[in-house]
């Protein structure tokens, strides 16, 4: 799996995301322990979830579980462009990017 690391404003210190494959909208989830968000990396735009300390799932993505919608930092989406594997690329045992 390709990871990043990056700190939202709300958590103490820097975090190693999952970057998940986007969807045809052009939307990315990144996930770590304590974080999850959702980002169109056309606009910059989506939601984010970083209350609290526990664990975060995609179910956590929604407004009455403690979400957030946001505009993330540019720097922050040019990395997940940057970071995101390509058509071909091994992600892992014998498993490769589609």
């Amino acid at each position: 799996m390709t990871t990043i690391k990056w700190k939202f404003g709300s958590r103490r210190k820097a975090e190693e995301f999952v970057i998940y494959k986007p969807d045809s909208d052009g939307n990315v989830v990144i996930q770590s322990n304590k974080t999850i968000a959702q980002i169109n990396l056309k606009t910059g735009k989506g939601i984010l979830n970083a209350k609290g300390s526990n664990s975060k799932y995609f179910m956590h993505l929604n407004e009455f579980m403690g979400a957030r919608y946001t505009k993330f930092n540019p720097m922050l989406v040019k990395k997940i462009k940057n970071s995101m594997p390509k058509s071909g690329d091994k992600i892992g045992a014998g498993i490769y990017w589609a």
